[in-house]
């Protein structure tokens, strides 16, 4: 069952026992007044498991401020479930002569303005620490007029510090952040926080460095360190103003960026800076300083990005010297069975196989018996465009020897047998019964062809003992491959040279080293077959995996060649 993060004031009076009452103060500088916010915070348990929801300002002051008693929310989800705003009015600043001071609606924010400042869900600023571990489920609505100002320091988000927590589906909107360590949604993150789809709209964060659009910085000291923070599909539009610190005069500028200001071990995924970022060191597009482990992918920008003495790097630390960082494109690179976004260095991310458009399949050269046809298919995904080859719709069986004759292939699924130079065929049959001499053949599915050819050998073993047969025989290798089309596998060989063998066996499994059984799923009529499709008992999706043998026999006992390479294909 959902809890409410606050108890209502009526709902409070009639059902809660007694509490203490206890007051959240916000630190301030003289130059403005705030809004101390009177919070029932005795008696309130944390159950991991448990989903609590925020409907309003009230409830979100009060998770921020129970957030920050020490209550991390691990294990527990807390749910936004309507639109909120902190602070009515539209938030800007006086510009670097009124060293970025804020104003609302224009007017500059005096001792005398009413307006309720923010304290960051889960944060340490001198009073109070606190760190966030549960699951934010914002349901995409949005939190606005979030403000707070300081010349000393702090770390001011939506979230002050979160430790392995997830964040998703909120957008931060019209917010003014002056401080050290700023961002829209989190100040900082470590234990491999995972913050996606969230978005920081018209926001301005002036601060003193290791800020950005959605999150500061990971701490790459604190817990597991080699755990990944991941920011996924993440927009930012943000004035990022560094190294402009009004009262205090600080002129420290380093390490802040669109997406997110100083990380490691870090992936920053499909995400989006709008905004405009202006400061030192380190001033990059969507990061701005990049340690070991981070990795940027199909993220774009329209905004820009102003550094010490350079403009508009995608990772401010990164340069021409430093240490490369991969920048994935922002669009697809593809082959003929995968696509992928490519760095410059020419590595590959998120490569998959082409999700083709069975509707947009167009066939350029109808497959028959006997000929391969030919398809252009197209990507769904990716746009690309390739051509596969359909394998033939069916199979049939020649016995012959190939050496003295040559099969030449009509119109549809005829064919005619043309013996070579000093050869005569004298016999033909199709499937045993005896056709006239020089007849074209037509052929359907299955058919068995047999040629017998003038001068052909007996086909008698060569001159020699059994011991050194049998040997020659088990000595043979086989290599076999595979090709597939829809609802069926073919599978093809090719034995070596110097014995023959009197026919061959097909094994199939699901899994590649086991799993065959002792009996075969085929064996050929004769041993001069090369060739076998597999249409029974295939599942589309499931990989197979064929090997073969060759089976002689002699005096009566079988003998087996090698077993060839192991041949596999998914079904589809």
């Amino acid at each position: 069952m959902n809890k409410n993060m606050i108890l209502r004031y009526a709902a409070a009076a009639a059902t809660a026992v007694i509490i203490a009452v206890i007051m959240i103060y916000v630190q301030t500088t003289e130059a403005y007044a705030q809004t101390g916010i009177p919070l029932d915070t005795t008696d309130i348990t944390i159950e991991s498991g448990q989903t609590y929801t925020v409907s309003n300002k009230e409830e979100l002051l009060n998770f921020a401020a129970i957030a920050r008693t020490g209550a991390s929310f691990k294990g527990s989800t807390v749910e936004l479930l309507s639109d909120i705003s902190v602070a009515e009015g539209k938030f800007s600043h006086m510009g670097e002569a009124g060293k970025y001071a804020p104003t609302l609606d224009g007017k500059a924010i005096t001792a005398s303005s009413e307006i309720t400042w923010w304290q960051p869900i889960a944060t340490h600023n001198g009073q109070t620490t606190g760190t966030f571990s549960g699951t934010f489920e914002g349901n995409n609505h949005t939190i606005s007029g979030l403000f707070f100002d300081s010349d000393s320091g702090g770390e001011y988000a939506l979230f002050g510090r979160c430790d392995g927590a997830v964040i998703r589906n909120v957008t931060v909107k019209n917010f003014y952040f002056r401080g050290a360590n700023c961002a829209g949604i989190c100040a900082k993150a470590w234990n491999g926080t995972v913050i996606e789809n969230c978005h920081s709209i018209d926001g301005i964060l002036v601060n003193r460095g290791l800020s950005g659009g959605i999150l500061g910085e990971t701490i790459n000291s604190w817990g597991d360190s080699n755990a990944i923070t991941r920011i996924e599909n993440c927009t930012s539009r943000c004035e990022i103003i560094e190294g402009c610190y009004h009262t205090a005069g600080k002129s420290e500028s380093y390490n802040t960026g669109g997406m997110v200001g100083q990380c490691t071990n870090t992936v920053v995924r499909n995400c989006t800076n709008y905004g405009t970022i202006t400061g030192g060191e380190n001033i990059g597009l969507i990061v701005g300083y990049a340690g070991e482990g981070v990795t940027v992918e199909n993220c774009s920008n329209t905004g820009e990005a102003f550094g010490t003495d350079y403009k508009n790097r995608v990772i401010g630390s990164q340069d021409d010297t430093g240490e490369h960082v991969h920048v994935f494109s922002t669009t697809y690179t593809y082959d003929d069975d995968a696509h992928y976004y490519l760095c410059k260095c020419g590595q590959k991310s998120q490569q998959t196989k082409h999700d083709f458009n069975v509707s947009k399949d167009i066939v350029l050269v109808q497959p028959t018996l006997l000929k391969t046809g030919k398809m252009q298919r197209t990507c769904s995904v990716c746009g690309a465009e390739v051509f596969q080859i359909m394998e033939t719709t069916g199979s049939y069986t020649l016995d012959m020897n190939m050496n003295r004759a040559d099969v030449v292939i009509l119109d549809g699924n005829t064919i005619r047998i043309e013996p070579k130079l000093s050869y005569v065929i004298t016999n033909m049959y199709l499937n045993g019964v005896e056709l006239p001499l020089g007849q074209p053949i037509k052929l359907k599915n299955g058919d068995v062809v047999k040629v017998v050819i003038y001068g052909e050998e007996d086909d008698k073993l060569p001159a020699a003992d059994s011991d050194k047969t049998i040997k020659g025989v088990q000595a043979t290798s086989i290599k076999a491959s595979t090709s597939a089309a829809k609802g069926k596998i073919t599978i093809r060989w090719k034995k070596s040279a110097g014995y023959k063998v009197d026919y061959f066996q097909v094994f199939r499994s699901t899994k590649k080293l086991t799993g065959y059984g002792t009996k075969p799923l085929y064996q050929t009529k004769t041993g001069k077959a090369t060739y076998y499709t597999n249409t029974k008992s295939l599942k589309k999706g499931t990989r197979y995996y064929y090997r073969i043998r060759g089976v002689r026999i002699i005096d009566g006992k079988k003998y087996y060649t090698k077993w060839s390479n192991i041949a596999n294909r998914t079904a589809i």
